[in-house]
């Protein structure tokens, strides 16, 4: 009688079949958690908020109405402001504050008008785990003035006025115009205050009216000796916008800078021609940031409105 070898062991299609089903279960395991976990950190920054909400508003009712003036003055403990943005004016009528609150990626918010925890962010506060930045230049969009930003002659006679003809940013620019033809670098520059070693990230627009325009950014540090940082002259058509990005490091003695449109290469304005600048921004960091101000989205003026540095998370 014939006897049948038995089978000790699986087949190749078999062992590919649980290793698929094993890899199944595993994702969708990992899913659910990674759904648990999000709904936890909500949860948890929800909370949070929440609670902080009601100790300022206990101190407003012991102290005038008047909210308090950081989170240290509540006992709120150091881990917990780590996750946490405040903001308060008790000097506004009526008095205003906002509060963010943020873990991980998540992040909500109340303020004097808005008392459920709300997601986002207050403005000029840092949200979805994206930390807030300031614009350093304090008129950036010449919207009101040209406080802080000037013109380079190049040689030539030039005047600067604010001019509503054409802007990137706003209803406004900075316009420079020549009466006597330029013979060297012309510029428009805006001012910003700086800290020796840091570095920054700058960015502006420039429109030039005459043809052959080399265009770049510059940073001229005000420094004891002085010093530039610049980025390579390329061609900026005329009549139109462009944009020009850099980045560098403040020299050690420096404590300002003017962020200029600079044409220190190329053809140089005639008498009649105009140069154009507008969307300044210099920001500490390695990034350059899209263009914001305290009128973007969620930014604040963090003084006069239009001619103050401003704060707000990158757009």
């Amino acid at each position: 009688m014939a006897r049948w070898a038995s089978r000790t062991g699986f087949t190749v299609v078999e062992l590919l079949i649980v290793v698929v089903v094993i890899a199944i279960l595993a994702a969708v395991t990992i899913v659910a958690y990674n759904g648990i976990s999000s709904r936890s950190k909500q949860s948890a920054v929800q909370s949070l908020v929440q609670q902080v909400n009601k100790k300022i508003l206990a101190y407003a009712v012991q102290n005038s109405d008047n909210y308090p003036p950081d989170l240290s003055a509540i006992n709120i403990n150091q881990a917990d402001q780590g996750k946490l943005q405040y903001t308060v004016n008790n000097s506004a009528s009526p008095r205003t504050y906002g509060l963010t609150g943020t873990i991980d990626t998540h992040s909500y918010y109340v303020s004097n008008t808005i008392a459920t925890p709300t997601s986002g962010g207050y403005q000029g506060h840092g949200q979805g785990g994206v930390s807030a930045i300031t614009n350093l230049v304090s008129n950036p969009s010449i919207e009101s003035n040209t406080n802080t930003c000037s013109a380079s002659s190049g040689g030539g006679t030039v005047a600067g006025a604010r001019s509503t003809a054409t802007a990137t940013s706003g209803s406004s620019a900075y316009r420079a115009t020549w009466s006597v033809a330029a013979t060297s670098e012309v510029a428009v520059q805006c001012y910003a205050p700086v800290e020796a070693g840091k570095t920054y990230a700058g960015r502006v627009d420039g429109r030039p009216s005459w043809a052959g325009a080399l265009m770049r950014i510059q940073f001229a540090w005000v420094s004891s000796p002085s010093a530039w940082s610049a980025s390579s002259s390329t061609a900026a058509p005329q009549n139109t916008w462009s944009t020009r990005t850099f980045t560098a490091t403040a020299p050690a003695t420096a404590t300002g800078v003017y962020v200029q449109v600079s044409f220190i290469n190329g053809a140089r304005p005639a008498v009649g021609d105009t140069l154009d600048a507008d969307s300044f921004m210099f920001v500490e960091g390695l990034t350059v940031p899209n263009y914001a101000d305290g009128n973007s989205t969620n930014w604040i003026w963090n003084g006069t409105i239009n001619n103050s540095t401003s704060t707000g998370p990158p757009l």
